[in-house]
């Protein structure tokens, strides 16, 4: 049962309707995946600026404490 890929998105699978060695037709089924791919990218752009957030974040910290451990040095 291979995909029919109609266009961005859209897949057509088709499969032959049989009982015993008669043959009835085809059962065509249609998938639209693009609501699906819009769902998948917006949750990995969420990811992704969660991520950067928490990476600036930490950039942040550590910069706050080896500025604060440098002005402490030279105060002595």
């Amino acid at each position: 049962m291979n995909p029919i890929i109609f266009g961005e998105g859209i897949l057509k699978f088709e499969e032959p309707i049989t009982y015993g060695s008669e043959q009835f037709g085809v059962f065509s089924l249609y998938v639209d995946l693009n609501n699906y791919y819009r769902l998948m990218n917006e949750h990995i752009d969420d990811a992704r600026r969660r991520a950067a957030l928490i990476l600036l974040s930490i950039t942040l910290f550590v910069v706050f404490i080896s500025n604060h451990y440098f002005l402490k040095k030279i105060e002595k």
